[in-house]
């Protein structure tokens, strides 16, 4: 368990939405509550950020660090992490990754008192070349100076620190969790308009919180399944969907001790008609096999910008360089959109 220190974790992006604001990698401000969960590349904004703080990082995302300048951060970082500034500034903070950490600065100065690094499975120089932990030796002449601890097998070549650290101690480590449950496959079935998961293995599982979202940045919560407990025998698990689709669900396995897991599918908006909405310089237009269908545009403060029914070829033009929200309706299914329109 981590306590009184910091940690760092970068994840790999998810999938590339064209035109969606998914597709920037979002400024996060992680001052207001203790554990965040994501599944799509962020920058972490730390000064003046201090407590515990957990971000669970899904679907191979990245989490940036640019400078850090805290105090007192306790910083836990599940998943792969990047620092892409040259300051590590502070008093008493805890970096930890649990992942790889890929540092992209050819020098790193360390002006902080007490700090600590943790980084359990890689380390990185930026670009495969070399990388120098400059110190600021006053501050690391008292018995409380840097600390850390590397995976054994980290290029000492690559990775060097300036001047030789003489009283520094090894960072107390954590243990990277292990995963509570097993996925086999999460899969949508369109047929059943249901989503399908398979665990191989549970332990201390308590349920799954199934969630959709639109963007994959803002997530809703549908409702919670139980899961087995303990079990090592394969189970199956079903969740029938609505009549209003959303073009992204995920699956978040929660354990008896609050710690979580996330999985991830992807529902393509299907029906009879396979609508599917494109936006090319600036105009909107939904393709599939149809005569008519409505189609309503909202920016982001709600206000309606288009709506009404239109044809096959038809295109709508719409305000460039902000975001939008885009509905149509086909019956009972309904496709919605959030997208920033650049050009």
């Amino acid at each position: 368990m981590l306590r009184n220190k910091l940690i760092w974790v970068v994840s790999i992006p998810l999938l590339t939405v064209i035109n969606s604001y998914a597709d920037n990698i979002t400024t996060t401000d992680i001052s207001q509550q203790e554990e965040y969960y994501f599944d799509h590349d962020i920058n972490l904004t730390l000064d003046n950020v201090s407590g515990k703080k957990v971000i669970h990082m899904g679907n191979h995302s990245v989490a940036t660090i640019n400078e850090l300048n805290s105090k007192g951060l306790h910083l836990e970082i599940f998943g792969d992490a990047t620092f892409s500034g040259q300051n590590l500034s502070g008093e008493n903070n805890y970096i930890g990754v649990t992942g790889r950490l890929s540092l992209k600065q050819d020098v790193v100065h360390v002006n902080g008192k007490s700090d600590s690094l943790v980084v359990l499975k890689e380390i990185l120089s930026p670009e495969g070349g070399k990388v120098v932990f400059k110190f600021d030796v006053q501050n690391q002449q008292v018995a409380t100076g840097f600390r850390y601890s590397l995976p054994k097998n980290f290029n000492k070549e690559k990775i060097t620190f300036f001047p030789e650290l003489k009283n520094s101690k090894k960072a107390s480590n954590f243990k990277d969790i292990t995963l509570p449950v097993e996925m086999v496959f999460l899969r949508y079935n369109k047929k059943e308009n249901e989503l399908e998961w398979q665990t191989a293995t549970e332990i201390n599982n308590d349920y799954f919180k199934i969630e959709y979202s639109d963007d994959r940045l803002h997530w809703n919560e549908l409702n919670k399944v139980k899961g087995y407990g303990n079990t090592k025998v394969k189970k199956n698990y079903k969740y029938a969907l609505g009549f209003e689709k959303h073009q992204f669900y995920r699956v978040v396995q929660t354990d008896f001790n609050k710690n979580c897991s996330i999985f991830n599918v992807e529902v393509p908006f299907q029906n009879d008609k396979e609508l599917s909405i494109k936006v090319i310089n600036g105009q909107v237009s939904v393709q599939g096999n149809y005569e008519k269908t409505n189609l309503s545009v909202f920016d982001q403060k709600g206000t309606i910008i288009f709506n009404g029914v239109i044809h096959q070829k038809d295109k709508i033009d719409v305000p460039k360089r902000q975001f939008l929200i885009l509905q149509v309706q086909s019956g009972k299914d309904v496709l919605t959109k959030k997208l920033m329109i650049q050009s």
